[in-house]
């Protein structure tokens, strides 16, 4: 089974990269422990799956824009790597 830019969780067959933007701010606890608890969960669903996760943080005294920060989380990634799916 082939498919492009797809990901299929649990088969093996394909290796794919993903890029997993973390919209953050103040949130410590909740990220420590996502960080924690994430690359063992994905491995477990899809270990074939190579991904980065890039933690994209607001500056300090602005009302929190999620969809901003997903924006240039999906403009950094695509320039520093090739990407076959994105999850936000």
């Amino acid at each position: 089974m082939k498919a492009k830019n797809k990901v299929f969780f649990g088969y093996g067959e394909m290796m794919q990269k993903m890029a997993l933007i973390i919209p953050y701010r103040n949130r410590k606890e909740h990220l420590k422990i996502f960080l924690t608890e994430f690359p063992e969960k994905i491995q477990k669903i899809s270990p074939h799956v190579q991904y980065t996760i890039f933690i994209i943080e607001q500056a300090e005294g602005k009302l929190f824009n999620r969809g901003k920060l997903l924006n240039v989380g999906y403009t950094l990634t695509q320039e520093l790597l090739i990407i076959s799916a994105f999850m936000m």
